[in-house]
């Protein structure tokens, strides 16, 4: 019998210093929010519960417009760094006749990394550059 008692002594006493902690809190709360000239209620209402009073954000809906990236923009167009190339002459060969990555797009390559210099100058020859 003693230790049942003194378990429920030590629950009443956990619970008015936890009333006590809740409290002291929404007195501080309040005192910050005096400070700041914003007026709030209590922070610890008893056993009441929590009432949601909005739908919460929802963050994975995109608000602005997905990017365009069928026509990419003319700085995008001449920009190399996107087009695969199997060697170093084919990039260069590429840069020296002024092609653009617009040039490439939708033809296949030989190399087995990318471009290769015959098809650029195969391109190059075909664009009359």
């Amino acid at each position: 019998m003693g230790f049942a008692h003194d378990l429920r002594r030590a629950t009443a006493k956990l619970r008015r210093e936890q009333a006590r902690r809740n409290r002291e809190a929404s007195e501080e709360a309040a005192a910050r929010a005096n400070a700041a000239g914003v007026e709030v209620g209590p922070l610890f209402q008893g056993d009441a519960k929590m009432v949601r009073v909005g739908a919460p954000e929802n963050k994975m809906v995109r608000t602005e417009a997905p990017e365009n990236k069928a026509e990419p923009e003319e700085a995008e167009a001449n920009d190399l760094t996107s087009v695969p190339f199997a060697s170093d002459q084919a990039a260069l060969l590429a840069n020296a006749a002024g092609l653009g990555a617009r040039d490439f797009a939708g033809r296949p390559y030989s190399g087995r990394a990318g471009f290769n210099a015959g098809d650029v100058r195969g391109l190059i020859e075909e664009l009359g550059r």
